[in-house]
């Protein structure tokens, strides 16, 4: 006994561990949606943000008691189980979703944490299920009585439901809401703000408070009179109209006498409350698993029974977790939200898969997208020759930007404060009202479906995204249902090596889970360090100096990349080095992949600043051309050399290989001089840089020269010149495009130097 009390006290402080650690990783995933746009908009500094969600997160915590039923009951039937099989259904729930979450980030996929939290314990229980019933010697039909399928059904329905309902609720409120305030809310909002802001606080609070557990928090904890709690709970619409007059009050004071921002208070409120409710209902993913694994250790530990032989039925009945281990568990997450560091990077392309710009993707779901974007707007169309051409122009004129005004706000995250306020508050509502019916939902998928809708709502989405967008959303669809089947299975595999395994099995699935945490750490740091680099783009908030400073760091990390994998792919086809060649691929790959990226976010960060003219806007546009067409050239280069080596080919001869290595080392001094004139802003050696390509040119000249007389002589065979010609002839292109590069950085300095 006191063996076994080692041992599972051992596995309870690693699933604590993998739950911390999980808890680490969702946490900051879900500030990625919520926090991204009130942090890169400044509303607040960047402690007051986090510290306001950090409270709303503490308290969610707290409210989360109902949530922590589902892990204990809803998934298995307790009554049939031992307390060993329980820790072996969450040891291989715990350790699936580690490796789960390492799989996803390492391929960039977006996932439910819903849902793989829901088909680990499917598929765990299912294997430990069918384990007991065959030591018992019963049929398979006996499973229903170990797991509860209505119950679960229930929740997989709820999860795809409330995704669906999020964006039409979005829609259809976004578009009442902008349909009385338009886009011209200022005025408006200066006389109505202080009722749009008590109404939504007073919504906020029904749900929270009186529909949902805040009134049974304050009753179980005593914090306030029963009596007094009673009376609100069956008097709640006398409280409401209370609660909206006390509100009300409250915004036109701060307004006048402490000049307080109406609608900044309301989205800083709307954060508090969003970090709450989703914090409420995620705990199930968050704590669940840890914290049941703790009540069963504690059952089973009292009663000093065999742990194959204490049944864990208590488990059916209502378990009070200490509020002191929810509080514990809100501290951690506020933690964890200030060490995260938020990027730049939309969040739009982290969760919708594919390009949300671009039209990338399975073909199947660009088609299907394609046909419904039509359909759209065929029945739009339709739609209005049935309205009166007045209330059609009539509706125009109520979603018309003002004066002077350009619509650039495209983005599902957006910069409109009356989109961000339908966005929050309409997430509140629906996972408010999930969390009091109990199920758990996807709130971090929840809030972007809002989001969603009120894009679509606010005419955010044209015929340039509209494809992308919904080819995404199916995409995602087909996420969550491969995240469901890879789950149950692995799940499902995982519990029953497992139980055949014992405990050799389960201490080197542990070793094995470390070893994924500690490698996905450093997977981690290449995606920061990839973030960081794509935070070097200018922006709009940037100022002329820093414009420049961002557009030479990336003039200097092309011309130095570019040197060095023509460098490198020179001298490892030279040498016949495969595996650097390799390397190189890798490297011109990476380069490529960038280059593309700027590429497309070049015409949407120029249209969002207003900081940059038309001249500069054309010289930046240049720059990133050029930037483009050098990751061509080396990819046009790099392949047919590649490609000569892997089919082992006879190498160039003696005199090409010294016509190259001159070329190379010519080459090699071209760039160095580039990246001198961009980092000491030696613009006046221009020219004579200019001439060093010449030279260049005509040293390519004298070596296709020497080329010809090898064929004429017969030295060499039409494949060595046809890939001899084709090297020289993209090695002419890649100094060609390098020259265009600089000029181009050259005006950008010249045109920004001038306007600041």
């Amino acid at each position: 006994m006191n063996r076994m009390v080692g041992y599972y006290l051992f596995l309870l402080i690693i699933l604590f561990l993998f739950g911390v650690y999980n808890l680490f990783r969702r946490v900051k995933n879900d500030a990625i949606v919520y926090l991204h746009t009130a942090l890169t908009e400044g509303l607040a500094s960047r402690w007051t943000i986090l510290a306001i969600a950090g409270a709303g997160m503490f308290l969610g915590a707290l409210l989360s008691q109902e949530m922590l039923v589902i892990p204990r009951k809803v998934i298995f039937n307790p009554g049939v189980f031992v307390f060993s099989d329980i820790m072996v259904v969450f040891m291989a729930m715990m350790i699936t979703d580690v490796i789960l979450l390492y799989i996803f980030k390492a391929l960039e996929m977006s996932s439910s944490a819903i849902i793989m939290v829901l088909f680990e314990l499917l598929g765990s229980s299912v294997a430990v299920s069918l384990v007991r019933i065959r030591s018992m010697r019963k049929s398979f039909s006996d499973l229903i009585l170990f797991i509860n399928p209505e119950d679960v059904m229930h929740i997989i329905a709820g999860i795809f439901i409330s995704v669906v309902a999020a964006f039409f609720a979005g829609a259809i409120i976004q578009y009442l809401i902008r349909f009385v305030f338009t886009f011209k809310y200022r005025q408006a909002f200066h006389r109505y703000g202080f009722l749009y802001g008590a109404l939504l606080t007073t919504i906020v609070f029904y749900f929270i408070m009186i529909n949902g557990s805040g009134i049974s928090f304050l009753s179980e904890t005593g914090a306030g009179p029963a009596n007094i709690l009673l009376w609100v709970r069956q008097n709640f619409h006398i409280v409401l109209i209370i609660s909206i007059l006390l509100c009300s009050l409250l915004f036109l004071a701060g307004k006048k006498w402490f000049r307080m921002d109406t609608l900044k208070t309301i989205i800083l409120f709307g954060i508090f409350s969003l970090a709450l409710t989703m914090t409420s209902n995620e705990m199930v993913n968050y704590a669940g698993v840890p914290l049941t694994s703790l009540a069963s250790f504690n059952e089973w530990f009292a009663s000093g029974m065999d742990a194959n032989l204490f049944k864990v039925d208590f488990l059916t009945m209502n378990i009070h977790t200490p509020n002191i281990i929810l509080a514990l568990a809100g501290l951690i997450m506020i933690g964890i939200l200030f060490s995260w560091k938020a990027g730049t990077k939309d969040p739009e392309s982290v969760l919708l898969p594919g390009n949300p710009n671009d039209e990338e993707g399975p073909a199947l779901l660009i088609k299907l997208a394609r046909s419904v974007t039509r359909m759209s707007l065929f029945l739009n169309s339709r739609l209005k020759l049935l309205v009166p051409e007045k209330a059609n122009r009539f509706f125009r004129n109520r979603f018309t930007h003002m004066q002077g005004e350009i619509q650039t706000d495209q983005q599902v995250f957006t910069t409109d404060n009356i989109r961000i306020t339908v966005n929050l508050y309409v997430s509140i509502v629906l996972i408010s009202m999930a969390t009091s019916l109990k199920l758990p939902v996807s709130t971090i998928f929840v809030v972007f479906m809002v989001m969603l809708g009120t894009s679509l709502a606010d005419r955010a989405w044209g015929r340039e995204n509209a494809v992308p967008r919904i080819s995404g959303i199916f995409a995602l669809l087909g996420n969550w249902i491969l995240t469901a089947f890879i789950a149950l299975i692995m799940a499902a595999f995982l519990a029953w090596i497992i139980i055949v395994g014992g405990k050799v099995v389960t201490l080197s699935l542990i070793f094995l889970t470390g070893f994924i945490i500690i490698r996905s750490q450093i997977v981690g740091r290449r995606i920061a360090k990839k973030i960081i680099e794509e935070e070097e783009l200018i922006n709009e908030k940037d100022e002329i100096e820093k414009s420049i400073e961002k557009c030479t760091k990336q003039v200097v990390k092309t011309i130095i990349t570019t040197n060095k994998i023509f460098s490198f792919t020179m001298d490892s086809f030279l040498k016949e080095d495969l595996s650097q060649m390799h390397q190189n691929q890798e490297l011109n790959d990476e380069l490529n992949k960038k280059s593309h990226k700027q590429k497309n976010k070049i015409i949407q960060t120029i249209s969002s600043m207003k900081k940059l003219d038309v001249d500069s806007g054309y010289f930046y546009l240049q720059i990133n051309d050029y930037q483009r067409e050098i990751s061509h050239s080396l990819n046009l280069l790099i392949e047919p050399l590649n490609e000569h080596l892997e089919n082992q080919f006879k190498s160039f001869n003696n005199s090409q290989i010294d016509d190259l290595r001159l070329l190379v080392n010519e080459t090699d001094s071209f760039f160095n001089f580039a990246l001198h004139i961009v980092k000491e802003e030696k613009f006046e050696t221009i020219d004579e840089w200019v001439a060093r390509k010449d030279t260049i040119f005509e040293t390519l000249t004298g070596i296709e020269k020497s080329q010809i007389s090898r064929i004429k002589n017969k030295e060499v065979s039409v494949r060595n010149s046809l890939l001899f010609f084709k090297a020289l002839a993209e090695i002419r292109n890649l100094l060609i495009h390098s020259v265009s590069l600089i000029k181009s950085y050259h005006g950008f300095i010249l045109v920004n130097r001038k306007n600041g």
